[in-house]
């Protein structure tokens, strides 16, 4: 009877916890203006930028289908608010892709957990040692 009680608990504990992550919503960003100045004018003019990943990877990517969700795309929606620009997501199979992509200009970006340092033609700022942006240069 103890063990179905913690059993029942622990449960009980992780699924209250998805849904407080899930309800959980980060507040709109105001645009900054000299961020949006930095910003190369083809991408300014395009009004987007072409984020690429390889997949899913919780909490920091969650691909369904076509749908992009988790703490990656909370973030990338955050920065495209503040730059005043839409970020669009592109699935592409595994790393080689992700950086062929981006450094062919497909993709502008390449926000996510990827663990590794250089690339030509590619620019890597690692956040928290979690999370990486990849910018072609």
């Amino acid at each position: 009877m103890k063990k179905t009680v913690l059993a029942a608990a622990v449960f009980g504990s992780i699924f209250a916890q998805q849904a407080l992550a899930e309800d959980v919503k980060i507040p709109e960003q105001a645009l900054n203006e000299a961020l949006r100045a930095r910003l190369p004018e083809e991408i300014i003019k395009a009004g987007v930028i072409n984020d690429v990943n390889s997949g899913s990877f919780p909490p920091y990517q969650i691909i369904n289908g076509k749908e992009v969700n988790g703490a990656a795309a909370d973030m990338t929606d955050a920065l495209g608010q503040l730059m005043g620009i839409k970020i669009t997501h592109s699935t592409v199979s595994g790393l080689p892709s992700v950086l062929s992509g981006i450094s062919a200009g497909r993709y502008q970006l390449g926000f996510g957990r990827t663990v590794i340092s250089h690339h030509a033609k590619v620019l890597m700022i690692s956040l928290t040692g979690c999370v990486n942006m990849w910018f072609s240069r």
